[in-house]
């Protein structure tokens, strides 16, 4: 029996921070910068509470090569702002890139070859147009993953690990890897 295998897709293979970086350029400009940025794995609600002008910034790791100043990070406002932007447009997660072209197709390959079994698990909150999972499967399909099974969860990725009893999870966030 091959291998029982789980991939997370934002961070992983999915380009979601250049994607959020563009619409973040959209609404603030060409100065603002989520480089770094730990982005929330699930959108929080606006909350019109927020006094403006909030000074909390979203921190950002400095850049690995300096062409110039660095630009500010988004406040906690603004960041909601976005979310709440980038998920009112129509099929968002089926318009990411992959962050290394081909990882897809592959992964997919590779899966093929060795009789491993692949499972893709997010936490994409819903978004304007299609099911998150249905533009998750959309996505891999049209990046060479034919078939893809897709579970769009919330909660525990180590208690899925564990109920489905995965040999393998894969994963950008430490947290995640630290909960299997």
């Amino acid at each position: 029996m091959g291998l029982r295998i789980a991939c997370d897709l934002d961070g992983t293979l999915a380009d979601m921070e250049s994607a959020l970086q563009r619409e973040a350029e959209r609404l603030y400009g060409p100065d603002v910068s989520l480089r770094g940025v730990k982005v929330p794995a699930v959108a929080e609600p606006a909350d019109d509470g927020d006094a403006l002008g909030d000074p909390a910034r979203v921190t950002s790791a400095p850049p690995t090569t300096s062409s110039g100043p660095e630009k500010p990070g988004l406040t906690s406002r603004q960041m909601r702002r976005l979310w709440n932007h980038v998920l009112k447009l129509e099929d968002f997660w089926q318009s990411l890139s992959e962050i290394e072209p081909g990882s897809v197709a592959r992964l997919a390959g590779l899966a093929s070859k060795h009789g491993w079994e692949v499972l893709f698990l997010t936490q994409r909150p819903a978004s304007s147009g299609r099911t998150a999972q249905l533009q998750s499967q959309r996505w891999l399909h049209a990046h060479g993953f034919e078939l893809p099974s897709v579970y769009v969860m919330t909660g525990s990725r180590g208690r899925v690990a564990d109920a489905l009893a995965l040999d393998v999870v894969i994963d950008d966030r430490p947290e995640n890897c630290l909960d299997v």
